[in-house]
């Protein structure tokens, strides 16, 4: 999405049953609930060093490079920081920290990496209505992260949606439509091969709306 990211919520959602109330249209993305702060262990020690979620967060994402990198810290570690920025609005912050954390995860590794890029260019698409260039641009962006990602976990929930949500982004609601069908029977296949009931998918519902 995921170990942590916005995916959690993503996630909750895939296996929620549909209401009786209608839904047609979903505005913008989940807020993921985190905690309100994150302790990095030292590696040096048993001590931790505690960052503050919610009213802490640099300005510049960097100054917490040099912490998360001499530490070792594990990407969901990276992950949880960068949402904490999405969730305050914060989302070109939350791309440079993990644009950084790539250059540390590499191979299988940054595939969750590429996921959360992926999503977090197309949350500045719907947030974009001025410039047609940039918009193109983050659209771009967000199609080369989910080709990696795609290419390390091609069947991951989370990539699925980005792929039809980047298609409706680009005005291909034919296309997104047509592969929210697929990703759909390919779910209620996988159900029915592992003797599991299929549950009406909310996020796929929401986006076929």
């Amino acid at each position: 999405l995921l170990v942590i990211v916005l995916f959690k919520e993503i996630r909750q959602l895939i296996d929620t049953e549909m209401s009786a109330t209608p839904v047609t249209a979903v505005s913008e993305y989940p807020v993921v609930s985190l905690a309100s702060s994150l302790d990095i262990p030292l590696k040096a020690s048993e001590e931790v060093v505690s960052i503050d979620l919610e009213n802490d967060l640099p300005e510049d994402p960097a100054d917490l490079k040099t912490l998360l990198v001499e530490e070792s810290s594990d990407k969901e570690h990276w992950l949880a920081i960068a949402t904490a920025y999405c969730n305050q609005g914060m989302v070109r912050e939350s791309i440079r920290l993990i644009e950084m954390a790539l250059k540390v995860f590499q191979g299988q590794q940054s595939a969750p990496l590429h996921t959360f890029l992926t999503w977090a260019y197309l949350r500045l698409v719907k947030d974009n209505t001025e410039s047609v260039n940039s918009r193109e641009n983050q659209l771009t962006q967000a199609e080369v992260h989910l080709k990696d990602a795609i290419g390390y976990d091609p069947t991951w929930i989370g990539n699925m949606l980005a792929t039809i949500d980047l298609y409706y982004q680009r005005g291909q609601y034919d296309k997104a439509l047509e592969t929210s069908e697929l990703f759909v029977k390919g779910i209620h296949a996988e159900d029915l091969r592992n003797g599991r009931q299929s549950k009406p998918n909310v996020m796929f519902l929401l986006l076929r709306a």
